[in-house]
């Protein structure tokens, strides 16, 4: 295994624009973030027999963005039900324009979201802080490769190998409809069910000849936070599975669990013939230089040992 570093700085933008007619019954909101970022990695891989005998070469500088632009919304109903929606408008993309896009009701017996979101599997789950350029998150992919050998050819972000925030099979912002229970002496609860992957598609669900590959997804994810003296404590675990359409292929399942304040937090995830091992360590730092603008810098290094003989190590 090979050893390298990779070091970032990004200055950040964020902001917020309120505005609400008169007439208007719900109060409307513009929110969202800019980050920019510009880095340099050092990149080493060895290639396995998945991949044959070409070679890649990741090292040197790159900039990326990431910008989104959210609107908010919400009214509260005289039986105190309140009603609210979440769009969000992708800045820097070539695929999805429209990332979250969703309704949720909330009232004191907890709290339902319908559409386009992640589930409560990957919401609720705790882990450490993101200062800089994200440990937990995949941000680094921006600047070193991690999605050939190991994963497939688009990266790790919502898998074992990048995160612990983890989607059944890593799909993002599917149709969803979740459910969150108040909290209680501390602990929460939340469950969710995606009937298809299809993201904002319309239509109904094939079980059947095979369209849709992997259907019924279901995952749940429990948490407890609460507070001693000067310090907190905050735990979570959560498990998903789903039904895979596939002749002789096992149905995807996942499990992670994670704390707020630690930096390393197991987890498994059982979809193919793969055995890898990570490990992640980042030194950031970040500096106001006023209101809603950060300037934030990372300095960090990623091993990654694939120990099934069908992908690559990796550093970067």
């Amino acid at each position: 295994m090979k050893k390298g570093l990779l070091g970032t700085t990004a200055l950040i933008a964020s902001g917020s624009l309120f505005a609400a007619q008169a007439e208007a019954r719900v109060d409307l909101q513009l929110r969202g973030y800019m980050q920019q970022w510009f880095g340099y990695a050092k990149q080493d891989d060895d290639l396995g027999p998945k991949n044959g005998p070409q070679r890649n070469d990741f090292t040197g500088t790159n900039t990326f963005s990431d910008t989104e632009v959210h609107f908010l919304g919400s009214t509260t109903l005289d039986n105190g039900l309140t009603f609210g929606v979440n769009i969000q408008l992708e800045g820097n993309t070539n695929s999805d324009q429209i990332d979250e896009s969703y309704l949720f009701v909330a009232s004191s017996f907890g709290r339902v979201e319908i559409g386009s979101e992640n589930t409560a599997f990957y919401k609720m789950q705790f882990a450490a802080p993101a200062v800089g350029l994200g440990l937990n998150t995949g941000d680094q992919n921006g600047f070193a490769n991690s999605s050939s050998g190991i994963n497939g050819s688009q990266g790790f972000v919502r898998g074992p190998f990048a995160s612990t925030f983890v989607e059944i099979n890593r799909v993002n912002n599917a149709r969803v409809v979740s459910y969150y229970t108040p909290s209680f002496s501390g602990f929460k609860f939340g469950a969710s069910y995606r009937p298809t992957t299809s993201g904002d598609a319309m239509g109904p669900v094939d079980r059947e000849s095979g369209s849709d590959t992997l259907t019924d997804i279901v995952s749940f994810r429990s948490n407890y936070v609460e507070s001693f003296d000067d310090f907190e404590v905050a735990l979570a675990a959560g498990w998903g599975t789903g039904v895979l359409h596939q002749n002789g292929a096992d149905d995807p399942s996942a499990w992670s669990h994670g704390e707020r304040d630690g930096v390393r937090n197991p987890q498994a995830f059982s979809y193919g013939p793969l055995e890898a091992e990570q490990n992640r360590v980042h030194l950031s730092g970040a500096y106001s230089l006023g209101p809603g603008v950060k300037m934030v810098g990372t300095l960090g290094l990623s091993e990654i040992e694939d120990k099934s003989g069908l992908g690559t190590d990796k550093t970067a």
